[in-house]
């Protein structure tokens, strides 16, 4: 039952008029009326007992009225916490919104469905729901079993990538290969041989079941077996197989386990051996006969372990005449060792049951070589003693190193061959075990290449492969042979530092694999540079999570990147909280335009020679609801990351379009309005088009506006965008270069691009009546604008004197505290009626 008197947490759910919503009561009485004949008693059991959650909505507030302990676990609340709550505080699928429209069009009963809940640690399930709607005390109820399913597509995304990487191994073998899903046995891949084995093309055996050809075994006993066998342990086995045409072959299956979410068969066609085999045994003669010249290597044992046959492909495998051999007990040599061939033969001269058994009797070899060796007992007259075994050994080495590679393949980075992120994992929880960690703290090191995707662009994938296969080259050289590196996926690496004494251990390590990366890469007779940034979260110290380890490493890696690349950072929880800070910002400013938080403030342009107001720039201002006031820089580059500035550069320039036509309604001349573009906003989308749209529907004029833009965008000379520019030209809005001086400054660009005007950046301008330098590089500037035919703006006047030399040199224009500061629009308008 929901305890009315415990508080859901420390600031209760509000409702739509924003009051703290009142707690839920449940008195047992509730529980009579909605299971009908049903006791009180028997309800909560039932509730209580069930593996899936179980909640019970009121359709007409999509409220909760009852919840079992599953569910409310599975939330990560307890049920009074849960029956305090509404749909939307957990859902994570659909809206505050879109829920009340279901529950308002009842659209949440009788139906199954798949949905994403959200946890309290913030953790996104999904689950299954099945909702069935019914009446108590004349209002809609709906009773919802909750299922949670994460765990399940989990597994389904790792096995489709697990597949593409046997493909190589799968094209190639001799031997058939099947890879089943072991959760319904279905097919997931088959080799060419396999299929061909079968009859079939290889298309054609996909989702089939190992009971649509096998002969020997049902379903029911296929699934049996694969139930009772050790999930962790490889398996040997014989069947008979249905070929498409009808024809049966004979196959020797090796199954083994990959991972939990699949499976894999090593087939192979043991037709003709098998008819030899009965034959052998059915006919002493015919068996001698074909035994001879047999390639397996064929032995007969009698209770004593004395061997009472052997083939000629057993005298080769041992190295010994068959004199030598026949009449003599099984015995060690220095050779072979046969302790666990012992074992298997004297198991089955006790139980009269086959054994199999795959082992390497020459372990001191390299490469080693395997063997798999049969077991069949041979009962004597009475048919129940056993009176001797014969055993065929096959020389299995070839299988197992396919069997290898397909394990290598599963556990390693094809590219760089180091371990893949599987592997990785594997290793990481091994050393986090708490037996091992007790005493051996360990680091968690994630490397980026910096500007990766530039040498993609650039210079191409091959060039990019290339790089990182030589990055994995030098890596070992910085780090002790028990560490471990591992490529995670594109230019992202991970290495696991065992054993470390401190934290300084960590970083050392870091500083010489930066080292490392400085110097050049040389790559089809040309050199490159690159440089890495590095992220260090320590066990035990940092954290005994491991999910945590992974998230604090990224968290001091996109530190590293933040503070310029090229250098590492160390997890502290600051790092956290600044970045709980900027996800919290960013949230905020996704809502920011719809909440009508933006203001724009206008800083005037003057004429320097006069102090006339001619135009001002339009600067975004954020009203956060509980920061205050913040400046551009504490968000735009963070709009620009997050693509968050496409809408908050619409909502800029439709304001400042609306201002420019106020601006300009009384105006004899005109007024432009300057408004800054983001390089984002040129690659997401057509801005020429938006720009056009929001001219007519604002009625503000092209000429009234200016587009403040920066050289980077220009450098990169893309046809797109110069069309862009030619497309503002075209509207006649003029086109200003912010901030030059202190970028590329490839002047070429100039010439280039249909620029109109020439913003001298603030820097040059602090200090200038004091520093002949800086005036000589105002004077050049000027120049050049002039030169081109392009009005120059000198950016940050805040003196007299700056003004004065500025004029000196040829500036006509003039923008900073000297002439106003960036003020409301209805300040300004204020300002000009007063001039």
């Amino acid at each position: 039952m929901c305890d009315s008197h415990k508080p859901f947490s420390e600031h209760p759910p509000e409702n739509a008029s924003g009051k703290p919503k009142p707690a839920v009561e449940r008195p047992d009485a509730i529980a009579a009326p909605l299971v009908g004949a049903l006791s009180a008693d028997l309800y909560r059991t039932f509730m209580e007992q069930s593996i899936d959650g179980i909640v019970i909505m009121d359709m007409e507030t999509a409220g909760v009225i009852d919840a079992n302990t599953a569910f409310a676990e599975m939330l990560g609340y307890t049920v009074e916490e849960v029956c305090r709550m509404k749909v939307w505080d957990w859902d994570a699928h659909w809206s505050q919104k879109e829920l009340e429209q279901r529950f308002a069009d009842n659209d949440w009963s009788e139906r199954r469905f798949e949905t994403r809940h959200r946890r309290r640690d913030g953790r996104i399930l999904d689950v299954t729901i099945s909702s069935t709607q019914i009446q108590w005390q004349g209002k809609p109820v709906s009773f919802c079993v909750v299922r949670d399913i994460s765990e399940a597509k989990h597994q389904q995304d790792n096995l489709r990538q697990e597949l593409a990487r046997w493909q190589l191994l799968m094209e190639h073998s001799y031997d058939g290969i099947v890879i089943f899903d072991p959760s319904n046995h279905s097919v997931l891949e088959v080799n060419p041989a396999f299929a061909h084995m079968l009859g079939y093309e290889p298309g054609e055996m996909i989702g089939m079941h190992p009971w649509d050809w096998d002969a020997r075994f049902s379903r029911s006993e296929i699934e049996s077996m694969a139930d009772s066998h050790p999930p962790d342990e490889e398996r040997f086995l014989e069947t008979c197989m249905r070929r498409k045409d009808g024809d049966f072959r004979e196959v020797e299956i090796n199954g083994t386990p990959m991972a939990s979410f699949i499976n894999i068969c090593v087939c192979r066609d043991v037709t003709a051996r098998n008819q030899a085999e009965r034959l052998l045994m059915a006919r002493e003669q015919e068996f001698r006969s074909l035994t001879e010249n047999f390639p397996d290597a064929i032995v007969r044992y009698d209770r004593q372990l004395c061997r009472l046959y052997v083939n000629p492909a057993f005298e080769r495998l041992v190295g010994k005449n068959k004199t030598a051999l026949l009449g003599r007990p099984l015995e060690n040599s220095p050779s072979f060792d046969l302790s666990t061939y012992r074992a298997a033969l004297e198991a089955t001269l006790e139980s009269g049951q086959p054994r199999e058994l795959e082992f390497n009797p020459s372990p001191s070899e390299n490469p080693a070589r395997w063997a798999h060796a049969r077991f069949q007992p041979e009962f004597g007259k009475d048919g129940v003693e056993v009176q001797s075994v014969l055993v065929v050994v096959r020389d299995i080495s070839e299988m197992v190193e396919q069997r290898e590679l397909a394990r290598h393949l599963a556990f390693t980075d094809t590219l760089t061959g180091l371990p893949n992120r599987a592997l990785f994992e594997k290793r990481f929880r091994d050393a986090a075990d708490p037996v091992q960690a007790a005493d051996k703290p360990f680091a968690l090191l994630i490397l980026d290449i910096d500007h990766f995707k530039d040498i993609n662009d650039t210079l191409g994938h091959q060039t990019g492969d290339e790089l990182l296969r030589q990055v994995t080259m030098r890596l070992p050289r910085c780090i002790r042979e028990c560490d471990t590196i591992a490529r995670l996926g594109g230019d992202e690496f991970a290495i696991l530092m065992t054993g470390i004494q401190a934290v300084g251990d960590a970083t050392e390590g870091a500083a010489r694999i930066l080292d490392t990366l400085r110097r050049p890469f040389h790559i089809d007779s040309q050199e490159i540079f690159v440089s890495g940034s590095i992220g260090i979260a320590c066990h035990p110290w940092d954290s005994n999570d491991l999910n945590e380890l992974f998230t604090f490493a990224d968290t001091a890696l996109y530190s590293a990147k933040r503070q310029g690349r090229n250098n590492f950072q160390c997890y502290s929880p600051a790092l956290s909280r600044h970045a709980a800070d900027r996800m919290s910002l960013l949230s905020a400013l996704r809502h920011a335009c719809r909440n009508e938080e933006l203001q724009l403030h206008f800083q005037p342009k003057v004429l320097l020679e006069s102090g006339q107001v001619v135009g001002a720039e339009a600067l975004v201002r954020w009203h956060h609801p509980e920061r205050g006031m913040l400046m551009p820089d504490r968000f735009i580059t963070l709009a620009e990351e997050s693509g968050a500035i496409i809408g908050i550069g619409r909502w800029i320039l439709a304001n400042a379009c609306r201002a420019a036509v106020r601006f300009n309604r009384e105006g004899a001349a005109s007024f432009k309005i300057a408004v800054n573009l983001s390089s984002r906003q040129f690659i997401q989308h057509d801005l020429a088009g938006e720009v056009k749209g929001i001219l007519e529907e604002t009625g503000c004029r092209g000429e009234w506006l200016e587009f403040e833009i920066t050289e980077s965008l220009m450098i990169e000379d893309n046809r797109e965008i110069r069309a862009t520019f030619e497309a503002f030209r075209d509207l006649g809005i003029s086109i200003a270069i912010d901030d030059f001086g202190t970028g590329y400054s490839a002047l070429n660009y100039l010439r280039r691009f249909p620029m109109n005007v020439l913003k001298i950046d603030r820097s040059f301008i602090n200090g200038i009546e004091a520093d002949p330098q800086k005036a000589g590089l105002v004077m050049a500037f000027i120049s050049v604008g002039t030169t081109l035919g392009m009005e120059i703006v000198a950016e940050g006047v805040e003196t007299a004197a700056q003004s004065a030399v500025l004029q000196q040199l040829g500036c006509a224009l003039g923008q900073g505290y000297l002439f106003g500061r960036p003020q409301s629009l209805e300040d300004l308008m204020g300002l000009l009626q007063a001039r």
